[in-house]
Parts: structure tokens; C-alpha cells; sequence
């Protein structure tokens, strides 16, 4: 039987319950149990143990939602600004050991794939990288994660971004330095 290229075979012994839940839920998703729990150890090696040894904080939408909507849109501007010089920094640090541009893109990958904090697109046009990001928390989280994610961009990579935001959208265009060009088309 053919081996898919980097996997290994390991077992574990799981309760019977929690085997039923795993199974109950692959199949509601339509994948096999062997690809869900794929996913969960990835989440785990790629985010949760960083943001447990991290302190980071799970709170429900509806709460995060009520905290942000209480919030002026000059106070979160403000607070996004502030934040974005210092968090990214520390994270990307943390996760990767090293602040560049790819390692930024690699943030926001992980914010929005385990962090809930939408869901993105970005595309390479000549030198111009865009990144459209969607989600369903509003206009005030559109205006936090908006001007954090610009003020992270210049503060770890000195680019400057255009910023555009509307509702659940927030669109980021930019400049890709020369240095990087190469590698973000192969990516």
C-alpha cells in the first residue's frame, strides 16, 4: 500500500466515547475520523500550543461582538494602532523565531484559520499583493483588525498599506519588496 510522502503511522488508545464523538463528527464534516483528528493535532502543533503557552483568550462572538460594538470607532482605531505596534511582534517571534514579510502573511494565515478571525484571500498582481479578508463580526471589528493589521505591516516590515474598509470587508493592498517577490509567487 502506497504511503502519502511525509505522514507516519502512530496509534493511540482513546476513550470510547470521545472515538464515537470523533466519529459522529467526521462524518457530519464528510471527511474520514483519520482526517479530522489530522486536523485537530495540526491545530493543536500549529496554534493551540502556542496560544496556551501565550495566554490567549476564547470568548463567544456574541460577547466579543457586545465589548466591540461599546467601543468608539476612534478608541479602536486607537487601540488597534497601539496593539499592532507590539503583538505581531512578540507573535511572529514566538511562532517563528524571525519578522519578515512572509512570516506576517504566515500570521494572518493562522489568525483567520484558528483564531475565528475571518476568512481571506490574497493575490500577487505584478508587485502588488492584496488581501481580502471577510468576516461576520461587523464594522468595528472590520476597523480594529483593519488598521491593527496596517500598523503590524509597518511595524514589522516597514511597507505601507492601502487600507479599505467596508462592513465585514477589509481589503489590504501593498507593495511587495523586490526581496520577496520570488518566493511569495511559489507560495
Amino acid at each position: 500500500m502506497a504511503r502519502m510522502k511525509g505522514t507516519v503511522i502512530r496509534s493511540f488508545r482513546i476513550e470510547s466515547a470521545t472515538d464515537k464523538e470523533l466519529q459522529e463528527e467526521a462524518e457530519k464534516k464528510g471527511i474520514s475520523v483519520n482526517g479530522l483528528v489530522n486536523q485537530i493535532i495540526n491545530k493543536h502543533s500549529s496554534f493551540d500550543r502556542y496560544a496556551e503557552e501565550y495566554g490567549s483568550l476564547t470568548i463567544g462572538r456574541t460577547l466579543f461582538r457586545g465589548i466591540l460594538r461599546a467601543a468608539s470607532p476612534g478608541s479602536l482605531e486607537e487601540v488597534a494602532k497601539k496593539l499592532g505596534k507590539e503583538l505581531p511582534r512578540e507573535f511572529m517571534n514566538f511562532w517563528f523565531q524571525k519578522i519578515d514579510l512572509e512570516t506576517f502573511l504566515s500570521y494572518v494565515d493562522i489568525l483567520c484559520k484558528y483564531s475565528g478571525f475571518g476568512s481571506y484571500e490574497r493575490s500577487l498582481r505584478e508587485a502588488d499583493m492584496i488581501i481580502v479578508l471577510h468576516h461576520q463580526l461587523g464594522m468595528e471589528w472590520s476597523i480594529l483588525l483593519g488598521h491593527y493589521l496596517e500598523e503590524a505591516l509597518k511595524s514589522c516590515c516597514s511597507i505601507v498599506l492601502h487600507l479599505d474598509i467596508a462592513g465585514n470587508t477589509i481589503k489590504m493592498q501593498f507593495k511587495v519588496p523586490p526581496e520577496y517577490t520570488n518566493s511569495l509567487i511559489m507560495s
